[in-house]
């Protein structure tokens, strides 16, 4: 038989999404060596690929739908008067695709059946080939992932702040998988939302879009929901797209539930900018164990002492007694922000009040106490133990009118609902659910 005369490219399925020339057969066929067709799971390119069970023969006008985008590639600098595909199927799925074309001055026109069954069985050898490769870059990814996984879950143990473990469990995990984008998000029950505690490849200050999910809504809320772990590819391109910074892409996403004693506690979402992951299931799978490690880490940390919450409830009656009697509103403002923090109180480093005028339809800065460094704040609350002041004595001995650098700076504070940078006090006041920021 003569030689075949044609160009030759062949085409590497590098998951659901993608095929990606292969550099050796474009350099044969004089294209670039790299290039990427995409296509969604549903799409007629790939109910093409995936109904051929052997070399399919396209001449003149005689195309299925869908091989156009194959076509517009083969023929990128040449054209070709016949094109033969053949799959590289593992089993069921198909793993790769060789394509030939013959020249326009060829004889022969298309391909012989002689010619098509020597492809066949080429293209089983290939794909055996392929699968073998695959299967062990499969084993050895596994075996580097259990190693990290096991360094990453020793050093969880080594933290005993419940927020520095949060962020601690986001960084190691992105680092298990190589991925670049996450953000961590705890379960608050009243308002059943859940807050952002910490992210990473995102923009800094952290978009308001994404410090709060809805519980049940996106794949962050529906992770939380449903109690398990969720994978959605073309995440953006979702209705479950609930992490949203349009300039990040994010192709692939996942969101994991986080529940010690098996209550749900926070969730981990994860994405990558790239799509047709060839590992996705085995990162899936590390992900969800090395979480399994964080729920535990989180449930054997200990638990605030009795003393302390004991201290804070008494704090949170006095004030409530306090504010009982017919008091002005400047009196009221001031030892509720007293008993916020005070070294005897809640120990908070600053407390603010603001009012909304509803006829101006902005918030006015009412009063602030507290210190604008959390060193100060220190300093202050070591000299109210000292003096043994406590929170009904600072209610009698200093007058509300004692004003701070604080105070000053939230008076001269104005803001209208409706402007962009009051997007967080106006979705606080419509909603009437307290928003926690965690890395403000």
């Amino acid at each position: 038989m003569p030689p075949l005369r044609c160009r030759r490219a062949a085409f590497s399925l590098s998951g659901k999404g993608y095929l990606s020339t292969a550099s050796e057969a474009a350099s044969l066929a004089g294209e670039p060596p790299s290039g990427e067709i995409e296509f969604g799971s549903a799409s007629s390119t790939r109910r093409l690929v995936d109904d051929l069970t052997g070399p399919q023969q396209l001449q003149g006008h005689s195309r299925p739908d869908g091989v156009e985008p194959l076509i517009d590639r083969f023929t990128v600098q040449y054209p070709a008067s016949s094109v033969l595909l053949a799959p590289f199927r593992v089993g069921t799925d198909v793993v790769g695709l060789l394509a030939l074309g013959r020249i326009p001055d060829d004889h022969q026109a298309g391909y012989s059946r002689l010619e098509c069954e020597r492809l066949r069985e080429i293209s089983g050898q290939l794909a055996a080939h392929v699968n073998g490769i695959r299967l062990r870059e499969h084993s050895e990814q596994r075996a580097h992932l259990q190693r990290r996984f096991e360094e990453y879950s020793r050093q969880l143990l080594e933290e005993r702040d419940d927020t520095k473990l949060r962020v601690k469990a986001l960084n190691l995990a992105l680092d298990l998988v190589g991925w670049p984008i996450g953000a961590f998000y705890r379960y608050a029950f009243v308002g059943n939302r859940l807050n952002h505690v910490a992210s990473r490849g995102l923009p800094e200050p952290t978009p308001f879009q994404v410090l709060n999910m809805v519980y049940g809504q996106g794949i962050v809320g529906l992770a939380a929901k449903n109690r398990q772990a969720m994978v959605v590819e073309h995440y953006q391109q979702s209705d479950l797209c609930d992490v949203n910074v349009p300039h990040i892409p994010m192709e692939v996403a996942i969101a994991i539930p986080v529940m010690p004693y098996r209550d749900l506690n926070s969730v981990l979402f994860l994405a990558n900018p790239f799509g047709g992951r060839l590992f996705l299931d085995l990162e899936r799978e590390i992900l969800v164990r090395f979480v399994a490690r964080v729920a535990s880490a989180l449930g054997s940390l200990p638990i605030r002492h009795p003393e302390l919450m004991l201290r804070d409830l008494n704090a949170l009656q006095l004030l409530s007694e306090s504010i009982q009697s017919d008091l002005s509103q400047e009196t009221i403002g001031f030892r509720f922000l007293t008993a916020v923090t005070a070294s005897y109180g809640l120990r908070f480093n600053r407390a603010q009040i603001y009012l909304f005028d509803e006829w101006r339809e902005q918030l006015q800065g009412f009063m602030g106490i507290g210190h604008l460094a959390l060193g100060d704040a220190r300093r202050s609350w070591e000299a109210d133990d000292q003096m043994g002041r406590t929170l009904l004595s600072s209610f009698n001995e200093i007058p509300p009118d004692t004003s701070t650098p604080v105070d000053a700076w939230v008076k001269s504070y104005r803001i209208g609902m409706t402007d962009p940078d009051g997007r967080v006090f106006r979705d606080v006041a419509e909603t009437r659910v307290p928003l926690i920021v965690t890395d403000y």
